[in-house]
């Protein structure tokens, strides 16, 4: 048996198995190790390119690899051009829009592209990416608390979609 998020079973079931926990691979290692396969599979590539999947897919190094392979295809690693689009897309542009201010904006891309069995993740990636809402470690502590009660709330909330974007607005309003 395997899962994700090992709290999410009973103790119960816990008592009858045994529990191995792999960590996620830092984020230089993560990134060390798709430039090693591209360099394997001679596959050309710059590192801004790099970088872009890379931030858009940690920690899921298979997605991250999958990517990889869709969008280099050509023997050159290319970012995909609007049209196109792929699972992790929406984060960089949620990412982004929230930085400029359009937070109403990042919700609906995040909203239109994640179920809300996906939510979790969001909030995980919130997290992976605290630097969006401020370089100081109050602004950082201040977004983990909201990231923490709207993934809390999660768990609670009848609709999750209105928790997330309760979540984004109280993100929006820190530092103000």
């Amino acid at each position: 048996m395997t899962c994700n998020y090992a709290n999410k079973i009973l103790p119960a079931i816990h008592s009858r198995i045994q529990t191995l926990h792999f960590d996620s691979l830092d984020y230089s290692d993560y990134s060390v190790r798709v430039g090693e396969i591209l360099v394997k599979e001679n596959i050309k590539f710059d590192i801004e390119v790099l970088e872009y999947f890379i931030s858009s897919s940690y920690p899921d190094l298979r997605k991250c690899i999958g990517l990889v392979q869709q969008y280099s295809t050509s023997g050159e690693l290319k970012i995909p051009s609007e049209s196109i689009s792929s699972d992790s897309d929406y984060l960089i542009d949620m990412v982004r829009l929230f930085k400029e201010g359009k937070v109403s904006e990042a919700r609906k891309i995040v909203v239109s592209q994640t179920t809300p069995e996906e939510y979790e993740q969001v909030f995980r990636y919130l997290y992976e990416n605290l630097e969006m809402f401020g370089s100081s470690d109050e602004i950082q502590n201040d977004a983990i608390l909201v990231i923490a009660k709207g993934l809390r709330n999660h768990t609670l909330s009848a609709d999750p979609e209105i928790n997330l974007a309760a979540t984004f607005i109280e993100l929006s309003n820190i530092g103000k």
